[in-house]
């Protein structure tokens, strides 16, 4: 995660934050966070990429369309993952 994280940070000065290879990576960097069980984090990070990516692709590209589906799965599993702390309070 963290070589991606400064992959990242270089794309973005060299490339820019609306490069395709930019959002690829900043994907990439949210898939390593949401296998680490961290949701809410790969949440915020697809929805920084989503934002870009509808502007910069359109909203029915294949990319912005895949990033939509791995931020509603990110927001799900957060919601489960907070449910059942709840569950283990009561």
């Amino acid at each position: 995660e963290e070589l991606l994280r400064q992959c990242l940070e270089v794309q973005k000065t060299v490339l820019g934050e609306d490069h395709p290879s930019t959002l690829r990576t900043m994907n990439d960097v949210a898939n390593a966070v949401v296998q680490q069980g961290r949701y809410k984090e790969a949440e915020e990070l697809l929805r920084q990429c989503l934002e870009v990516q509808k502007t910069v692709l359109g909203e029915d590209h294949p990319s912005t369309l895949r990033t939509m589906k791995k931020f509603a799965n990110a927001v799900k599993q957060q919601q489960i993952k907070e449910a059942e702390e709840l569950k283990r309070q009561c």
